[in-house]
């Protein structure tokens, strides 16, 4: 019963993100697995393997097919394959959390920055006819199918849904400040 206590708990710290209460319950795992199976320290450590790949996985992030932003995250879960003894696991496994935060939060300060550079884009070549994710993307340095994604993700709204509106904008404002129609708007 309490191991199901503590593996929903684990899960519940990944969904919401919350790492410090990752890491004790990663800590109350292996204290755990200690006292049930401390004459099994290969259980041990494949328990805490799956773990740890599924939080990965919960992340995003393969162990198998990594983007090289990832690569630090992967190698430190590499390196509880190497542990033998129930105080490395904890150590490697604390390091491995700690490392993902480090990146999580690194990639969540780049993908704000390419929100405010394709919204800002946006805003300044609205009234392109070509304008799409893909021109959008080549001019941040990243894939149409990724502007898309954090887009939609960040703000709710897709690339057409920004474009369109950042038209509306602009022909609301010339309603409002010109005499021109609205056949000529």
């Amino acid at each position: 019963l309490l191991r199901m206590e503590l593996e929903k708990r684990f899960m519940q710290s990944v969904t919401n993100r919350n790492y410090e209460q990752l890491e004790k319950t990663m800590d109350s795992f292996v204290d755990l697995e200690l006292r049930t199976a401390s004459r099994y320290p290969d259980l041990l450590k494949n328990r805490l393997v799956m773990h740890m790949e599924q939080m990965l996985s919960a992340f995003s992030i393969s162990v198998v097919d990594y983007e090289a932003e990832e690569a630090e995250v992967v190698a430190q879960f590499r390196l509880l394959m190497d542990m033998t003894s129930a105080q490395q696991l904890r150590q490697q496994c604390t390091v491995l959390i700690r490392t993902l935060r480090a990146y999580e939060e690194s990639e969540q300060r780049q993908k704000s920055d390419k929100v405010t550079k394709a919204l800002e884009y946006i805003g300044e070549h609205f009234d392109d006819p070509g304008i799409c994710a893909e021109k959008i993307g080549d001019a941040l340095g990243v894939s149409a199918s990724y502007v898309s994604r954090i887009l939609k993700q960040n703000t709710g709204l897709g690339v057409v849904d920004h474009i369109h509106g950042a038209r509306l904008q602009k022909a609301k404002a010339l309603l409002e400040e010109t005499e021109l129609s609205l056949d000529e708007i």
